[in-house]
């Protein structure tokens, strides 16, 4: 029996996408697939998640790329522009299992200086304390610590527990320690997902 759900953040309750900066930067789709794939790589999106400091990071990506100079530096300075605003069907989903009084948490790969500012207006749904941030912790998602940890951290029967994320790597990997998992896609899938497993 499900009893605690936790919710990843970015691309699940909120629609976070770096084209939405991007596109107001670079030229064209083609350009903006080639900074994202080979200049903001996944090594430099990890490091700020796991604790290291986007400026210092970015000074780092700057002495390596100088050319991208504006975009790179966009990352910390215009991190905003990358959201559209919050997914309000999803935040709908979440109240309902609030008011059903399932356990909610959060868990994200985020830096925490950008989290803290994020919190002010988006998350309030997830109370701070019940949120788990890669940056606090040193490591983030998909690696089996992250879910250990969070398990520790909020006390929780791995097979009471359900995840949702937007990353199909980040599910699987819950799954191996012993959580229930949802690949998000969208918010009507979402409900069906819960419907097929009664928890809706």
């Amino acid at each position: 029996m499900i009893k605690n759900i936790i919710f990843d953040l970015c691309g699940v309750l909120i629609d976070w996408n770096p084209r939405y900066l991007y596109r107001k930067i670079l030229k064209d789709e083609k350009d903006i697939d080639f900074f994202l794939n080979h200049i903001l790589t996944k090594d430099f999106e990890n490091r700020c998640n796991m604790g290291e400091e986007p400026r210092k990071v970015i000074l780092d990506l700057i002495k390596i790329h100088p050319e991208y100079k504006e975009a790179i530096t966009a990352y910390d300075t215009r991190w905003q522009e990358m959201i559209g605003g919050k997914n309000s069907e999803t935040y709908e989903i979440l109240n309902e299992l609030k008011g059903m009084s399932y356990k909610i948490y959060g868990l994200t790969n985020f830096p925490l200086c950008k989290f803290k500012e994020m919190d002010k207006q988006y998350t309030y749904a997830i109370p701070y304390e019940n949120n788990l941030i890669s940056a606090n912790l040193k490591v983030c998602k998909p690696d089996p610590m992250i879910y250990k940890m969070m398990i520790r951290r909020f006390n929780i029967n791995p097979r009471e527990s359900l995840f949702i994320d937007n990353t199909l790597s980040h599910v699987d990997a819950a799954i191996k320690e012993g959580i229930r998992g949802i690949h998000y896609t969208n918010p009507e899938k979402l409900r069906d997902a819960l419907h097929i497993l009664k928890i809706l």
